[in-house]
Order: structure tokens, then sequence, then C-alpha cells
């Protein structure tokens, strides 16, 4: 009877590695009808039963194989595991527990037990725990991605991303690992890198709808608007009712400033799926909100309070609703929603962490300090005699995406858009003694110089309008001697309030609060005020929105002009410019130029707080 017994096992053994869970449970139950206390038939037949999606029968499996020997730790372990996925994580937490106290060499013992640990919010401690698997475990990729996602719970971004990637080192092919990758280096917003991941998902899964929305999300985030609507429509061919995918095609629409049929796509997301903000907020950023659109305010009102919804959602219907309510002219309720959206929007970017503006004002002083009169003087000529850069820089929501629209209706000029160039890599030049490595800097100018041309090779000039820019003016000119930096000035309170009312693709920590966009941009001026300073006006010109949008020819040829530039009549139609543009603004900036954001905040007297001090 025993070789009987022991024939069934190797059966079901077997069955189980070949991926015949059925046959498992049928060899399995066999044995048990004859020798119902088998432990490693109870055990074997509760996996199988787990992976034929029935975790609850397996649950009872596993009780019974506990109950006959309390000493077996893979039963505690399989148990805990078909509990967690029953949603029962602290009876989970508990069994894996034995299961590590009978067996504490087991990595897969500790993994489980932070598993249970992060799925009941006790993050601290299943970071602890995930680093005791890896350090049994170093070679074990499931590992170090549920550590990775440790990470990303207690907002650590970049140690997540280190370990995930390290378990995609050791296995590249699990989606799993890619996606979880995907999600951190978006909030990340390294772009390049979200493009890797979503290429790579869509080669892993190529029948997968959600891969192509995905790789048609990185592609827009690239502004290559083209490849986006490629993968978008590829998307919708496989599943013409993704929600998400309606809101990307939308969105390429808006960028190429075909708003009706933008609004069309957004309109059909909403239908799809009627619980999101996203296309609630791209929708009523397509255009100005009217009474006619009375409705779609109460239903985003309805939506906001909806007990299931997401808080990401909350925020962007609350950027909305502001949006909104400004456009309809209730200026108290627009702030009320800006202040919601803020808070969610911090809270999302940064968890509990303070903005650092001590930090802040020593970066700023450093620059000062660094780059003054004497030391530009003793390293002038070091840098490229390249005339391809046009630098656009000034504050967050100053008008920058105006003038590089007007500048890339030039035929001689491309738009690069934001480039994070400089910001990833403008500590590498100067060392602790204030002294300037020229060689580096030479290597680093031919490779933003290359980066440039990649952009558009067939014209000579082509414009970096990251805003935040003005921060290296000293840097940059030292670089490029020869490049045009164009600093753009708006009025200080009507600047900061569209920066607190427009949800930033960035991470700036000082943003989400009056009192410290009004910090920073004191720092801001005074970092201006010394490059007035320090740099030769042939280098860099300043104008002000204010000026441009009432006298677009006047300031425009005097862009032009100092860009060295022949005049060019299309520099006055910039919403015609067939570029895509990503900008939170894109219904204004596919508008004729306009004034009504001039002496927006007087509109919002009495209400703004900080901004007042201005």
């Amino acid at each position: 009877m025993n070789n009987n017994l022991d024939e069934l096992m190797g059966k079901a053994n077997r069955a189980y590695g070949q991926g015949l869970f059925a046959e498992c449970k049928e060899y399995c139950r066999q044995v048990l009808e004859r020798l119902p206390n088998s432990v490693p038939a109870l055990v074997l037949q509760g996996i199988a039963t787990s992976n034929l999606g029935d975790k609850e029968a397996a649950v009872v499996l596993f009780e019974k194989a506990v109950a006959v020997d309390s000493r077996c730790a893979p039963a505690f372990l399989w148990l805990s595991m078909s509990q967690l996925g029953t949603g029962r994580a602290a009876d989970a937490l508990t069994n894996a527990k034995k299961a590590v106290a009978l067996n504490p060499g087991d990595p897969i013992g500790q993994h489980q037990v932070g598993r249970c640990q992060l799925e009941l919010g006790q993050v601290e401690v299943a970071l602890a725990t995930f680093q005791r698997a890896v350090t049994l475990a170093p070679n074990v990729a499931l590992v170090h991605l549920s550590l990775g996602l440790a990470f990303q719970a207690s907002k650590r971004n970049e140690d997540a991303i280190r370990a995930v990637r390290r378990s995609i080192q050791l296995n590249s092919a699990s989606i799993e690992a890619w996606i979880v990758l995907r999600q951190l280096l978006a909030d990340q917003s390294d772009r390049e890198g979200l493009l890797e991941a979503a290429q790579t998902i869509v080669k892993l899964q190529p029948e997968s709808g959600d891969a192509r929305v995905w790789l048609a999300q990185a592609f827009l985030d690239l502004n290559r608007s083209r490849e986006a609507e490629s993968a978008v429509r590829d998307a919708l061919d496989m599943d013409p009712t993704s929600a998400q995918g309606h809101l990307i095609l939308g969105s390429i629409n808006q960028m190429r400033g075909k708003l009706d049929e933008a609004s069309i796509q957004f309109r059909q997301s909403i239908e799809i799926q009627p619980k999101q903000g996203a296309a609630y907020l791209a929708l009523v950023t397509n255009r100005r909100v009217g009474d006619q659109d009375r409705g779609i305010v109460e239903s985003m009102i309805e939506l906001v309070n909806a007990p299931d919804l997401s808080t990401v959602d909350k925020g962007q219907l609350h950027y909305a609703l502001g949006k909104a309510h400004e456009d309809l002219g209730a200026f108290p309720d627009a702030i009320a929603h800006w202040d919601q959206a803020n808070q969610i929007a911090y809270s999302l970017k940064f968890g509990d962490r303070q903005f650092d503006r001590k930090a802040a004002q020593n970066y700023g002083d450093s620059q000062i300090e660094t780059f003054n009169r004497g030391f530009l003087e003793r390293n002038s000529g070091r840098g490229s005699d390249s005339t391809t850069p046009i630098f656009v820089l000034g504050m967050i929501r100053s008008g920058t995406t105006l003038v590089e629209q007007i500048l890339s209706c030039h035929p001689d000029v491309a738009a690069g858009g934001e480039l994070a160039f400089w910001g990833q890599n403008g500590g590498a030049f100067v060392g602790a003694n204030r002294t300037l490595d020229a060689s580096l800097l030479a290597k680093f100018a031919d490779r933003y110089e290359r980066l440039l041309k990649s952009i558009d090779a067939s014209r000579p000039r082509v414009v970096d309008k990251m805003p935040t820019n003005y921060q290296l003016i000293g840097l940059i000119n030292l670089a490029f001697p020869k490049a045009k930096i164009i600093h753009v000035q708006r009025d200080p309170i009507d600047t900061c309030l569209s920066i607190y009312a427009t949800p930033n693709r960035t991470k700036h920590p000082w943003a989400h609060d009056k009192s410290n966009i009004v910090f920073n941009y004191r720092i801001y001026q005074r970092l201006m005020d010394h490059w007035r300073s320090v740099i030769s006006p042939e280098s860099m010109l300043e104008i002000r929105y204010e000026d441009l949008v009432s006298d677009l020819e006047g300031v425009s040829q005097s862009i032009v002009e100092f860009c060295e530039l022949s005049w060019n009549d299309a520099c006055l139609r910039p919403q015609d410019n067939d570029r895509s543009v990503v900008t939170p603004s894109v219904w204004q900036v596919r508008q004729p130029v306009y004034r009504t954001s001039v002496s927006r905040a007087k509109r919002f007297e009495g209400l703004l707080g900080p901004f007042s001090t201005l």
C-alpha cells in the first residue's frame, strides 16, 4: 500500500511540475482517501487548489495540514500566502511568523512576513524584513522587487528604483517588475526611462492594449506625438473601450491645436470611465467654461465627494473645479478647490517631507557667491563657440511657452521644449574650492550641442525653454557665451497665482503652498538681480509678458532681432504654430495672443493671502 501511495505522490508532484494542477489535485485526493492526515498530500493539494483559483478551499487544506503537524514550516507558509490572497492579512502575518520561527533561514518566509506587514500598512517594519530577506537571498529577483515596493510605499523612490532595477537584472522577463519600474519612473518624471520601460513591457506583452497605452503616454511625455498617436491607435484597435487611450488621443489632438476633436475624445473617455479626474481636467482646460457647462461642473462636484474615488483623481478634479469656477466668476470657490488640489498634490509627490527653505536659500546663495563677476571673467573663453542654443527662462508660469511658440514659428528655429539637461548636470563643473573643471564643461557642452541637433538638425537654432534654468545662467553663459538668453518676467502675483492654480508635471516642493511659493519667488528675484549685474546685455534680453501680449509685433521683433535672426511675419501668429505643445495652458497657447491673464490676480482680491505681499 505504501508503495502505491508513494507512486501516487510521485505522479502528483510530476503533474504539479508540468502545471497540470487539476491532475495533481486528483492524485492528492486519492492519497488522502487512504491517508487523510498525510501532510505532504494536504500541502500539495492546497497548492494545486490555490493555483486553480480556489484560495478559500486551499486555506482549509493548509489549516488541516498545520493541525496535523504544527512543526511543518511549508504548511504555515502556504497557509499565510493563501490567507493573504483572501484578504486576511493579520492571520496571514501570524502564520508567516510561525513559518519563520520554524525555519529562520528561509528567505521566502521572511519575504512573506514582509508582504503581510506591507499589506497591513506597517511600511517601515516591512522594509526591515525585506532587507533581511535580501541578505538571505541576494540573487532572488522577487525579494528585491518587494523591497522596491516597500521603498515606494515609504516615498523613497530613488531607493525603490534601485531595488526594482536589481530585480530586473536578476529576471529581465518579469512583467510585474517592469510595470512597477514604470510607475516609479513616472513619479520621478524620468521620461527616457519611462519610454524604455514601456517599450520593454510591449515586447513582453505584445497583445496587451494597456501596454500600448503606456507606450503612447511615454512618447507623449517626450513630445513625440506621431509615435504616441501610432501607439494609442494600436491600443484602441485592441480595446476601443480604453478610457486612458481616448484620453491620450485627446491630449495629442489638444497639443496639435485640434481642440474640438480633443473635446470629443475627452468626453468619450469620461463616458467609458465616469469615475476619473484626468479627462475632466483635460476637458475644462481645453476651453473656457461657460454657463452651458454647468452640468459638467455639477458632475465634477458630485464625483469629487465620492468616497471610493482615488486620491489622484480627487486632486485632478479639484484643479479642474478651480479652473471652472474661475471661468464662471466664482473666485472664492476657485481658491478653495485649488487649496485642496495643492494639499493632495504635495502629499502625493512628497509625503510628509517638508520643503527645505534653508537648502533652497543656500543653493541660491551659492550660485551668487560662485558665479560672481571675477569668476566669470577668469573663466571666460572656455566654453563652446556654438550659437545653436536659445535659452528661454524665468519663473514657471511666466510666459516662456508663448515666447518659444513665437520663436519656433521662425523657419530657422526649432522648439526643444523643456530640456532637463542643465538641471541634471549643473552641479558637476565647480569644485569645493570654486574652481571650474573646464575640460568637463567642454564635454558637457558638446553633449548638449548634440542633444539640440538631435531635436532638429535642419535648423540652425534650437530653443530650450526650461524655465528653471534661471538658476544656472552663470554656468550656461560660460558653457555657451554666444548663446542667447531670454528672461521672461510676469507680474509677481499673477505668476504665483498661476503656479498655485496649475498642476505641475515636474516636482517643485515649494509650488503647493502659498507662503513657500512667495519664499521661492524672492530667491528667484534675488538671483535675477545678480545675473542682471554680471551678464552682458548682449547675452541676456529681458522682456515682460504684459508688454508682449499688448504689443506682440514690437516685442516679437525685439526678440527676433536679439537672436540675430531676420524678421519673419509667421512670428506674429504663434497660435498657428503646427508643432505639438506640451503645456498646462495649451488652450490659451492655441488662441490668438490674449490679455485675459494680465492682472488676473485682481479678480481674487482679498483671497490671495501671502501672494499679496509681493
